[in-house]
């Protein structure tokens, strides 16, 4: 009398499919070049102002005002969080997933790199800046958006090694 049936399947190749997917994809937080155009007649571009903003220019006296590090470091845990899911869905062999995961990652971190632009990030502007502001309409007084061409440019990219 059979008590009981087990099937046995074999999943080392989708394991393996996944280890090696985990192996190959790269998530990306930043303004891609090639996709960081302002409007028309902007002699510089939105991946441009993120690097001087986030480095300084002192020689035309833009400080430094990070925010690509800082906002990431403000994502780490949920970063860190879907990136063990991607793990997870590699060893589950779930490659599908594994992408969806390093794409949450990716947004976590675009978006809290964009709430750190928002967020004032010091020193305060001159107060030539803000009469040039004023000048143009603008109220605001908050460092690093103007327009808001560059915060709203601001994404994740996930690539895969071939």
């Amino acid at each position: 009398m059979v008590k009981g049936v087990k099937k046995l399947v074999d999943n080392t190749a989708k394991l393996l499919e996944g280890i090696a997917l985990l192996g190959r994809l790269h998530v990306s937080v930043g303004i891609p070049e090639d996709d960081s155009a302002r409007k028309e007649g902007d002699a510089i571009s939105n991946a441009s102002l993120l690097y001087i903003h986030e480095n300084g220019a002192a020689e035309v006296g833009i400080p430094a005002r990070p925010t690509l590090k800082p906002g990431i470091k403000n994502a780490s845990r949920e970063i860190d969080r879907r990136l063990k899911m991607a793990g997870q869905a590699a060893l589950d062999g779930r490659p599908q997933s594994v992408r969806n995961q390093y794409a949450a990652a990716g947004q976590a971190g675009a978006s809290a790199v964009k709430r750190m632009i928002n967020s004032n990030v010091g020193p305060p502007l001159k107060p030539g800046t803000l009469a040039a502001r004023k000048r143009r309409g603008l109220k605001r007084t908050n460092t690093l958006v103007d327009t808001g061409q560059m915060r709203n440019a601001v994404t994740y990219v996930v690539t895969e090694d071939k």
